[in-house]
């Protein structure tokens, strides 16, 4: 689901400990700033991740309904 070059570039820890390291601060806005970042970041990869399952289930499908008429024809039925 990510690339080497992703991983290498993401930023999301970085992000989270900033965002913790300003609120212990006491700096809610910086906090959140880097939150919203993470939360963009992320929901872009969760959008992802859904095509791909959507991608794989429609697959799964087409694939069951082939088995399962396989197994029809070994039983005798038409």
């Amino acid at each position: 689901m990510f690339s080497d070059e992703e991983l290498e570039t993401d930023k999301s820890a970085r992000d989270i400990w900033n965002g913790l390291y300003a609120l212990e601060k006491g700096n809610i806005t910086e906090s959140m700033r880097y939150f919203d970042i993470l939360e963009k970041r992320w929901n872009k990869i969760r959008e992802k991740g859904e095509k791909l399952t959507n991608i794989v289930e429609k697959e799964f499908k087409n694939k069951g309904a082939q088995i399962i008429e396989f197994s029809n024809k070994e039983d005798g039925e038409p």
